[in-house]
């Protein structure tokens, strides 16, 4: 998300220049199935890419070293995440809000979101779980 856009780049390109100069990650290896924006484009804004890779071990080796983007100065703002479908997307909107709320207003800072699911005390709540005390007015 939020890696600079160009006219008629090369997305896999992009990627691989991310992985290799950024991540330091060993590219010659690493093979993807696409590579891609996703979404019309508007002016001003980043649309965000799309890489789904032949292999999950390659994938796996990409998610381990994500945070080393943070400290990228070619890339200040830009990170990487996980594509969910968008039923699941609002789910964890709702699981993130809860999770924010607990942390804030609660002082519960061990909550924790993971997937499609909210940790708290060790109790796992999905969205339709979630206990009243977190759930945001509608």
């Amino acid at each position: 998300m939020n890696f600079e856009e160009k006219e008629h780049e090369d997305c896999k390109a992009v990627m691989y220049n991310v992985l290799e100069k950024e991540l330091s990650v060993d590219t010659t290896k690493i093979r993807f199935h696409a590579v891609h924006r996703v979404g019309k484009k508007i002016q001003g804004r980043r649309r965000p890419n799309i890489a789904r890779f032949v292999c999950r071990k390659d994938r796996d080796k990409v998610w381990s070293v994500r945070g080393k983007l943070k400290d990228s100065t070619t890339h200040a703002d830009a990170y990487i995440t996980e594509d969910y479908a968008r039923a699941i997307e609002e789910e964890r909107k709702v699981l993130i809000k809860a999770m924010m709320k607990a942390r804030e207003e609660h002082g519960l800072s061990h909550a924790k979101e993971k997937g499609r699911f909210l940790f708290i005390n060790n109790e796992k709540y999905d969205s339709k779980s979630i206990p009243e005390y977190l759930k945001q007015p509608q």
